[in-house]
């Protein structure tokens, strides 16, 4: 029978299979428009045991339900120059059980669905070497990807995709209400995962890993998973390994959960942390293992960093370095927010912490308590009658050196945070002034320190823009 004829006598709900419109699967032969032709024909098409040659993208429309073969041997397509299967406004797309090879090409996808309003079934699908395997930060719209789902395409559903040697591994851009399941992603050249401009989608196991180079694959940028400007986002059970910047970024988001996941080690570099936090709230992390920031990655970096710009985030029961401890000068945790809050969470013995905020009292070792790096001393200098406070212990020089100088003003303080002075040079005077500029002392009059062992402790109270004494010391 010739596809003509097959053509004529199918209707659109028939099961049939590519060979019956010409297609060969040899591996050699361009079956293209074979394939085409069964896709126009009818919404439930199947792919025989073969491999299958396409020079141009296969293109879907509602409701099409494709299939491969399962199981060893199994039905491969390989694209020249192209995607293999694209949608653009279809409906209730479904694909599954194929093994899709590119060739490097940029821009090019193993599936990319745009406008899919009822979501898309993708399932059992293994896509290598799409793109040109160097992402260029633009989420695959020049440098393409394994997989793409982007704009409205609610209520899609992703489970047990692969993806390797690929520009970037899986992009869910404003595809919410979706589901990841158990995908395996690594040995790309950006991140594994993106989600960007998603709301209520949910990433459960899996194995999200950066590029090694060794594989053939050129790691240039990108955390392993990335969170951009989503909210009410899950991620579970998730793994992540040999990262480049970072395994778990979230920017730019809200009410994000991060739950029994492991995160463990980097390839070459960090950014700033592990799991990096920017400009997100209500973020929490919870039973976590974060590991493999060692000294050759430079210092400055942390397991868990947030950023200035983050707040109200909860990070509870998290395991930090457990089996060795930060490189010198990194930390378990690193934060510039705001009202973040830390519960029992374990890290190495002898770990440090950054903060300038004072909710880290939960933070503990396997051991002695983690000691904050901010509550190491430093010494400050009076300008104008103005210190700038920029820890919990500081040590007061003089301006210019001077043998006495007073103390007006201290900024640079946040609700709540407490500060211990003493002065920096047992040869000058530092006079702590009561009520001349936002220092208010118990006796109700000023204080000297001019000793070593001469200290003033002081809380901020920032509804009434004042430091509070605590405390004093004053031995002779």
């Amino acid at each position: 029978m010739t596809s003509k004829s097959f053509n004529n006598k199918v209707k659109l709900n028939d099961i049939v299979s590519v060979t019956d419109f010409g297609a060969v699967g040899d591996g050699v032969t361009d079956d293209t428009a074979a394939i085409q032709a069964a896709l126009a024909a009818s919404l439930h098409v199947v792919f025989p045991e073969g491999d299958y040659i396409i020079t141009s993208a296969l293109t879907l429309r509602d409701y099409h339900n494709v299939e491969g073969l399962a199981g060893r041997g199994g039905s491969n397509i390989y694209a020249t120059g192209c995607s293999v299967f694209t949608g653009n406004g279809a409906e209730q797309i479904s694909i599954k059980n194929f093994r899709l090879y590119g060739d490097e090409t940029a821009g090019t996808f193993g599936v990319y669905i745009y406008n899919c309003p009822r979501g898309a079934h993708l399932e059992s699908i293994y896509a290598d070497n799409f793109g040109d395997t160097t992402y260029d930060g633009t989420l695959g719209t020049t440098s393409g990807a394994g997989f793409k789902l982007e704009f409205e395409c609610w209520g899609s559903r992703l489970i047990g995709l692969a993806a390797e040697r690929c520009a970037a591994g899986i992009i869910l851009d404003s595809a919410s209400a979706s589901a990841i399941i158990a995908g395996s992603v690594r040995q790309n050249g950006g991140p594994a995962l993106v989600l960007r401009g998603c709301n209520g989608t949910s990433v459960n196991g899996g194995v999200f890993e950066k590029a090694q180079p060794a594989y053939g694959a050129v790691a240039t940028k990108g955390y392993s998973v990335q969170v951009l400007d989503s909210n009410n986002i899950s991620l579970s059970g998730v793994y992540t390994e040999q990262s480049i910047d970072g395994a778990i970024k979230v920017d730019g988001s809200e009410n994000v959960t991060i739950s029994s996941c492991l995160m463990d080690g980097v390839n070459t570099s960090v950014e700033f942390g592990l799991l990096y936090l920017k400009n997100s709230t209500n973020v929490t992390c919870a039973s976590c293992y974060i590991e493999g920031l060692d000294s050759s990655l430079g210092p400055g970096k942390a397991c868990i960093y947030v950023d200035a710009t983050s707040s109200n985030n909860t990070f509870i029961s998290n395991e930090l370095e457990r089996d060795g401890g930060v490189g010198s000068g990194n930390y378990t945790i690193y934060d510039l927010g705001s009202n973040n809050v830390y519960i029992n969470n374990k890290g190495a013995t002898g770990a440090r912490v950054g903060s300038t905020n004072t909710n880290l009292s939960g933070v503990y070792a396997q051991g002695p308590l983690i000691k904050s790096s901010r509550d190491a001393l430093s010494q400050i200098t009076i300008a104008g009658g103005i210190v700038t406070v920029t820890g919990h212990y500081h040590s007061i020089a003089t301006e210019g050196g001077a043998s006495t100088d007073d103390l007006d003003t201290i900024n640079g303080g946040y609700d709540g945070q407490r500060v211990v002075f003493r002065a920096a040079d047992t040869t000058d005077t530092v006079v702590v002034k009561h009520n001349t500029g936002n220092i208010r002392l118990q006796s109700g009059g000023d204080f000297s320190l001019d000793s070593w062992v001469d200290t003033v402790e002081l809380i901020y109270d920032d509804s009434l823009s004042v430091w509070l004494e605590v405390g004093r010391t004053n031995i002779a």
